[in-house]
């Protein structure tokens, strides 16, 4: 049960980072920066945000929700690698397909839990 608490937290947690914001009733402007093609303004009736198309070795910060993120990879697949800002016992690596957690005594390449799961399709 704590793992699926866990990895619901910490895939809110990277939706909220990454600005994702998702409605059908919404009007939206986005535009891109001529000088970072990697991040686009998003203006809507909740105000202006920031959406970043990270690259391999970028890093996200959340200090308020005591998270950083890198944009990694691990066998040729691209994911996001979280941790706890100052130390935690879990570690959180997005994949795809699949949110794996690692708790204090996983073995490398061995989760303690993993879910399957889709990204929600925009505009469904």
């Amino acid at each position: 049960m704590l793992a699926i608490v866990v990895g619901g937290a910490a895939a809110a947690f990277a939706v909220y980072t990454l600005g994702w914001h998702e409605s059908t009733t919404r009007t939206v402007t986005v535009s891109t920066s001529k000088r970072d093609p990697f991040v686009k303004t998003v203006r809507d009736v909740t105000g202006t945000h920031r959406v970043y198309t990270l690259r391999y070795g970028d890093v996200v910060r959340r200090p308020q929700a005591g998270a950083e993120c890198l944009a990694s990879q691990e066998g040729g697949f691209p994911n996001l690698h979280c941790l706890r800002i100052g130390g935690g016992r879990h570690t959180i690596v997005f994949y795809k397909d699949s949110v794996q957690v690692y708790g204090p005594n996983a073995e490398p390449m061995t989760p303690t839990d993993s879910f399957r799961w889709q990204p929600r399709q925009r505009g469904k």
